[in-house]
Parts: C-alpha cells; sequence; structure tokens
C-alpha cells in the first residue's frame, strides 16, 4: 500500500472532469492546497528512545529487528484516516514511533512487553496499518516513549482443524495471505472487509472488524 494513501498506486485513477465541475462548482471544493511530500522529505519528531532500551531490546530480538530510522517510524506513525492522510502533507515535523520491534516469536513478544512495562515504554501493535480510528497514533501521556511492535513475522498458518474448520494464523497474517494459504487446503477465510488486502487477521480480531462482502459466509 502507498504510505500516504489507501489503495493500491499502480490502479490509480484520476478524478474525471465530471466529477471535479460537481465538486468545484456544485459543492465549492477547491484545489488542493498542499502537494504531497516525497517520504524522504517528511520530518519526524526525534526517537526518544535512550540507546540503552535499543541495545536491551535488541538483546531479545536481534539487532537486525529494531530500528529507530526515520524512514521505518514515519510508516508506522499512523493509520489511513483522512486525519492520518492530511498529517502526511505536512511539512511540520510529525509524531512517530520511537522505535520499531519485530519480533519474531511468542517468547520474543512476551520479553518485549514484559522490559516495556518495566522500562515505562508505551507499545503500539502494528499489523497492516490500516486503521481509521486512531488505533496506530503513538499516545505518550505516562510514559517515556512509544514502541510500534511490528507484527509482520507472524505469517503462518499455525494449524488447520478440517472437521471443524477451524484455522490458528498468526497475527501479522494479511487477508490475502491467509487466503493463499487456505486455498491449499481446500478452505477460505470468508471474510472480506474493505481493507482485506493489506489488513491482518490480528487487526480483523482486534477491531472486530465486518466486511461488506462477507455476509454469505455468516458474518
Amino acid at each position: 500500500m502507498q504510505w500516504d494513501a489507501w489503495g493500491d498506486p499502480a490502479k490509480k485513477r484520476e478524478l474525471s472532469d465530471a466529477v471535479t465541475s460537481l465538486l468545484t462548482g456544485f459543492l465549492g471544493v477547491s484545489a488542493p492546497t498542499r502537494s504531497r511530500l516525497a517520504i524522504e522529505d517528511v520530518q519526524v519528531t526525534p526517537s526518544g528512545l535512550a540507546q540503552s532500551h535499543v541495545e536491551a531490546l535488541a538483546g531479545l530480538v536481534g539487532a537486525e529487528y529494531v530500528s529507530t530510522k526515520d524512514s521505518d517510524r514515519i510508516l508506522r506513525a499512523g493509520g489511513k484516516s483522512t486525519p492520518d492522510l492530511l498529517r502526511r502533507r505536512s511539512a511540520e515535523p510529525q509524531d512517530a514511533p520511537d522505535a520499531v520491534v519485530t519480533p519474531g516469536t511468542g517468547a520474543e513478544v512476551e520479553q518485549v512487553l514484559r522490559y516495556c512495562s518495566a522500562n515505562r515504554i508505551a507499545v503500539v501493535p502494528f499489523g497492516g496499518g490500516t486503521s481509521v480510528v486512531g488505533g496506530l497514533d503513538p499516545i505518550r501521556d505516562g510514559f517515556d516513549a512509544v514502541l510500534s511492535l511490528d507484527l509482520r513475522r507472524f505469517d503462518q498458518l499455525v494449524g488447520l482443524d478440517e472437521e471443524s474448520g477451524i484455522a490458528t494464523f498468526g497475527g501479522g497474517t494479511t487477508g490475502p495471505r491467509a487466503e493463499e494459504l487456505l486455498r491449499e487446503h481446500g478452505f477460505s477465510v470468508g471474510h472480506f472487509p474493505q481493507s482485506f488486502l493489506f489488513a491482518t487477521l490480528g487487526g480483523f480480531a482486534a477491531t472486530r472488524s465486518s466486511g461488506q462482502a462477507s455476509a454469505g459466509y455468516g458474518r
């Protein structure tokens, strides 16, 4: 997904003259006053995570899975709501998680959470980044730093009971990936919200998501 827009950039479509005329004439909408920024031009607030914490977290999940780079932090600074997307056009420094940690096992997740709890570091789980209700905002009240816990390494089919039709997945499995894995066994996820292409099953569960194309499967 494009970092500052919703959907697949390869399928981008320009507004027709008729729609543009409607927006400008009937609704009084003017042309955009703020142009889009290239991701390398976006400013983020400096990471406030102490180096000692960075090193400790690296000891838990591996140094390659801990990042304080601005380019990684901005990608997890919010979801895909209209305020989120408009904020990414701002030339002002934007708040972002102080670090991105990408664990690979349940034990690593537990260790990271225990460490953060003991050191006043807030943790924001990150799946597909499609939240439209502010669920990814780095809220800092009462905490010394904010960490984005990226779950993309949890993308496996853990188990499938073919008799009951119950499948168990890692929380970072995207909708299309889950569908691909189940298709090999003759099953379907059966849940298709608008965010299906990009969101994760962990996000589906956490938000109790609904899907316009899921009624035929009982949702």
